[in-house]
């Protein structure tokens, strides 16, 4: 597998594949000038993404050596340019994607001399200096991306968005080790306790695995205590699928699909009574939301719009009174009412703020495109009368 960055140099290459000169050269991307734009992508006129998964090590992404550090293209200058880049073309909203965000950085900070060894810290310091970058989101699976350094840098920097995303697995340490991750249950309620220490009001998000094989209702049961404790705002939760195969452990150790169920139902129910008390908190404070779309409440009689509060929330709106609100546009809100999933807000707009989002709101068609993260390639098809 190659990284999608070299996509539009292997058209002409699968039959050199055993070539190793040529595989070389396909690692190294130095003379690609454009290689280290390509991760910045635009899904809508209002927020952008940024991602470093092209930029982790070997077996991550792509199995393949680490490329040199000249065919990096993810330096923090590199990575600056790309949110400016954005902005420039009327984002408001910018989320650095990929996991080990904050380990990357550093190995760029390393290999391109740069003069701070934390370049995650320096590109969040950074983008407080970006005009017209309203929110900054850091999306990171691993926890040793948020060092203190970096935690005190979310809390201090305006526009940097108090949602954070720790992945939690499993609340057993014997099931962490079995999973080969290198933080056990102590380390992760430390980072916990170290985030909402320097921002209270941060939405923490996690990801949590059952039927792991060889999870005991004792492991389970160390999981569930972990979620009650921690009480996320929200939980992505998987089933661990059964595999079959030479290199996959016993069928003794295998947890079956009715286990599983009943745990993952359980740790469901948990979750989203969280989340409601969660979002039952925030009934009657006023918070600012991003709007994202409109919602079908035909049932209603009345005209819905959703949108994004900063931490991260979605939010059912309904402007009864005040001017027109259109995707991208800043309001100011006050919640009326609570969901698991959701907050509501039907008392009308509070606060109005245009932005150059809004105003660029509408339809784009682009003819052929195709999304592998090169360049847009436009494919013009023939007329009819020309076949």
């Amino acid at each position: 597998m190659v990284p999608t960055t070299h996509v539009i140099r292997t058209h002409g290459g699968l039959k050199n594949l055993n070539n190793s000169d040529y595989l070389a050269d396909l690692l190294d991307a130095s003379h690609v000038p454009w290689a280290s734009t390509l991760s910045a992508r635009r899904p809508s006129s209002y927020a952008g993404r940024v991602s470093v998964r092209e930029r982790h090590n070997a077996g991550t992404v792509f199995d393949a050596p680490l490329p040199s550090a000249g065919a990096l293209g993810g330096c923090p200058g590199d990575m600056l340019a790309e949110v400016c880049a954005l902005v420039e073309r009327g984002v408001l909203e910018v989320t650095l994607l990929g996991r080990n965000v904050g380990s990357r950085a550093a190995h760029c900070a390393e290999h391109c001399e740069s003069s701070s060894r934390s370049a995650l810290l320096d590109l969040l310091r950074a983008c407080r200096t970006i005009e017209g970058l309203e929110r900054v989101r850091l999306v990171s699976a691993d926890l040793a991306d948020f060092t203190d350094e970096v935690v005190e840098a979310m809390a201090a920097t305006p526009n940097i968005c108090p949602q954070v995303h720790l992945s939690l697995r499993s609340g057993s340490d014997r099931v962490l080790a079995d999973m080969r991750r290198a933080y056990r249950r102590a380390d992760f309620v430390r980072c916990v306790e170290k985030v909402r220490a320097a921002m209270p009001y941060a939405s923490i998000s996690t990801d949590v695995i059952v039927g792991f094989p060889g999870e005991s209702e004792a492991d389970f049961q160390q999981t569930l205590s972990l979620v009650r404790e921690v009480r996320f705002a929200t939980a992505f939760t998987y089933r661990y699928a059964i595999r079959s195969g030479p290199t996959t452990v016993a069928a003794c150790d295998q947890v079956t699909r009715a286990v599983a169920r009943e745990r993952m139902a359980r740790l469901t129910a948990a979750q989203e009574q969280i989340s409601l008390e969660g979002n039952q908190a925030l009934l009657g404070s006023t918070v600012e939301l991003l709007v994202t779309g409109g919602l079908d409440k035909s049932d209603t009689g009345s005209r819905w719009m959703c949108g994004r509060t900063r931490d991260g929330r979605l939010a059912h709106l309904q402007p009864a009174r005040g001017g027109p609100i259109r995707v991208g546009e800043i309001v100011t809100v006050q919640i009326t009412g609570a969901a698991q999933h959701h907050v509501v807000a039907d008392a009308g707009v509070r606060g109005h703020c245009h932005s150059r989002a809004s105003g660029s709101y509408g339809p784009r068609t682009v003819p052929g495109k195709f999304g592998l993260g090169v360049p847009v390639i436009e494919v013009r098809f023939p007329q009819r009368a020309e076949l």
